[in-house]
């Protein structure tokens, strides 16, 4: 519901047996989330650059083989209709081959819940 406090795990892998340098992890957030605030916790070797911020999400990846990086993205609900939407991209350099580009993005929509949970029948002109 509008004025809620959401949270959005985002979690990069380097499941390949090559270098994941230079990578960049992108989302351009709706207007609906308002205050936004990110931070990354990188393991086994891997590093986010930078490792927080505010705003849309804008920060290079270096996962070697086997190493992850996993964002946390919150921020509050502000007014929307219908449903909001927030999607994060994973951007490989044009020298590396990805063999696997169709999972480099993810996308999570949450719909606006209007059900009542108590009525009293005066809702209705």
């Amino acid at each position: 519901m509008p004025g809620d406090a959401v949270s959005y795990e985002i979690i990069a892998y380097n499941a390949l047996g090559c270098r994941g340098e230079r990578l960049s992890l992108t989302s351009t957030l709706p207007a609906a989330l308002g205050g936004a605030t990110w931070s990354c916790d990188a393991a086994s070797a891997a590093f986010c650059t930078p490792a927080s911020g505010s705003g849309n999400l804008a920060m290079g990846l270096n996962l070697p083989p086997s190493s992850s990086a996993r964002v946390l993205l919150s921020g509050t609900l502000g007014a929307f209709q219908g449903s909001v939407s927030v999607t994060a991209d994973l951007t490989v350099p044009p020298a590396y081959e990805d063999i696997t580009y169709a999972d480099n993005s993810a996308t999570d929509t949450d719909q606006l819940n209007t059900t009542l949970v108590f009525s009293s029948g005066f809702e209705d002109p």
